[in-house]
C-alpha cells in the first residue's frame, strides 16, 4: 500500500515487523491484544475520533519506517483528517490482513506435532 503525503508517495509495509513495532510501542506482548486495541479504538471512533486518527497515525508512521521511509506524524494526521475514513479503513484492512489467519484445527495440529515423540 502507498499513501500520498505532501504530494509524495510513501510506501507502507505491513508485516510481522509492523505488528511487533506496534506491540512494543503500545506495551502489548500479544498479537490478539494488539488487534483488540485497534478494534476497540475503532468501535469507539464516534465518541473518540481523535483516538482513531492517533492510532492509525502511529501505524502509518511505523509501516513507513519499516518500508525505509521517515514520515512526520503531524503530516500523517493531517492527511487522515482530510480523508476522514478512506485511508484509515485501508490502513486497518492491510494491517489486519498482514496477521496470519490461524484456525483451531491449525492449533490442534501444531500441538500434536510438538507433543509427538521425535525419532
Amino acid at each position: 500500500m502507498e499513501i500520498v503525503i505532501n504530494e509524495q508517495k510513501i510506501p507502507l509495509r505491513f508485516s510481522y515487523g509492523l505488528i511487533r513495532a506496534m506491540s512494543k510501542r503500545w506495551g502489548i506482548n500479544n498479537v490478539e491484544a494488539v488487534l483488540n486495541k485497534i478494534m476497540t479504538v475503532f468501535a469507539a471512533a464516534e465518541e473518540d475520533f481523535f483516538g482513531a486518527i492517533d492510532t492509525v497515525t502511529e501505524i502509518v508512521v511505523e509501516a513507513a519506517k519499516i518500508a525505509g521511509n521517515e514520515v512526520d506524524a503531524e503530516d500523517v494526521a493531517d492527511m487522515l483528517f482530510a480523508d476522514m475514513t478512506g485511508v484509515m479503513i485501508e490502513v486497518i484492512r492491510n494491517f489486519v490482513e498482514s496477521i496470519p489467519q490461524v484456525t483451531p484445527d491449525d492449533v490442534e495440529e501444531l500441538k500434536k506435532k510438538m507433543l509427538s515423540p521425535r525419532k
